[in-house]
């Protein structure tokens, strides 16, 4: 009976510890963000460390970040286009890859290279710089540390991280829509059909909304784990580890919560209703073909018409061949039998 009110007294130990250590880390991060916050409203960060922040982060950046986005698209495509062979019409592929890039990979495949290229550099010369007692000599010269070393390189992080997310959105893209050419012979035109289909505008903003976060998140913590360095050489390299992996879960973290939390839960959601199966759903989109010279036409559905509701916020009734939403001249497709099919944005 000891050992295990012993044991239950160690485990409630841990949490509260975890739970102190979690708490004290947000409050300070909070602290920091909002001094950062006041030091630009009122003006006091120079513009030249600005610069040189943004000019380090963004433009140094570039090779890396491009090369990691070509090679996103290029895996999404042939993977995807090696699932869809005879299954389904090859053109989906450029709505898989398309969004697969501007939604999920851009960002968080950037985010990551920004943390190993960014995040682990700023935590090793401010943690060097603090172990060093060079921070100290900045409060004796009576200057403060976060108006010249927080806040330019959080609002440089914030600039740079939208415009590496761009650039990598629109090279990964082209670089899966040359793959697909490459792979399973895919044509441009078809690519381009298929990654209109079922495009919004709002998944451009999406992204860098995300950007905008994780270009927020990745400079706060570098700065603040660098800060709080002790122990000399072996200190800084704890707090650099440290650092990355409290970063990297950040932005995994973010990125799970963020369609909720930033997007306000507009993600895409399919629900088969009725005795409709997944074969019907693929046996549908199979009798769509794609005609060079004018709209892709529909086979008309075996059986009595349905309702589908297929729409990025609005709805489509086949039975009148009506649409608010779609591409614009494409005639809503008809459905099989048993099928009462939903398929929204939320």
């Amino acid at each position: 009976m000891a050992s295990v009110a012993h044991a239950l007294t160690g485990g409630v130990r841990a949490v509260g510890s975890v739970g102190e250590s979690v708490a004290r880390h947000a409050g300070d991060m909070a602290q920091l963000a909002w001094e950062s916050l006041k030091a630009t409203v009122k003006g006091q960060v120079a513009f030249r460390d600005f610069i040189s922040q943004a000019f380090s982060m963004g433009v140094q950046s570039l090779p890396l970040v491009l090369v990691t986005a070509t090679l996103s698209g290029v895996v999404t495509s042939q993977q995807g286009g090696y699932q869809f062979t005879g299954s389904i019409p090859l053109y989906v592929l450029g709505s898989i890859v398309v969004n697969g890039v501007v939604l999920e990979l851009g960002p968080v495949m950037t985010a990551i290279v920004f943390i190993g290229r960014v995040g682990a550099r700023i935590t090793a010369e401010l943690g060097t710089m603090q172990v060093s007692e060079q921070i100290d000599a900045i409060y004796s010269l009576g200057r403060d540390p976060v108006r010249m070393l927080a806040a330019p390189r959080i609002l440089a992080g914030m600039l740079a991280m939208p415009a590496l997310v761009g650039l990598a959105n629109g090279v990964g893209s082209i670089a899966g829509m040359l793959a697909a050419r490459s792979t399973v012979g895919l044509g441009y035109e078809r690519f381009l059909y298929g990654a209109r289909l079922f495009w919004h505008s709002y998944d451009l903003f999406y992204s860098l909304m995300k950007a905008e976060v994780f270009g927020f998140i990745v400079p706060l913590i570098s700065v603040h784990m660098g800060l709080l360095t002790r122990g000399g050489a072996e200190g800084v390299g704890r707090a650099t580890t440290a650092s990355v992996v409290f970063m990297i879960i950040a932005v995994l973290g973010g990125h799970v919560y963020d369609l909720q939390v930033i997007a306000g839960g507009r993600g895409y959601s399919f629900t088969l209703d009725g005795d409709l199966t997944p074969a019907d759903a693929l046996a549908w989109l199979a009798t769509i073909r794609l005609e060079p010279t004018r709209a892709p036409t529909v086979s008309a559905a075996p059986s009595a018409p349905a309702v589908a509701r297929i729409s990025r916020d609005r709805a489509v009734d086949v039975r009148t061949s009506r649409s608010t939403d779609m591409t614009a001249g494409i005639a809503p497709p008809g459905i099989p039998r048993r099928a009462h099919q939903s398929c929204h944005r939320r």
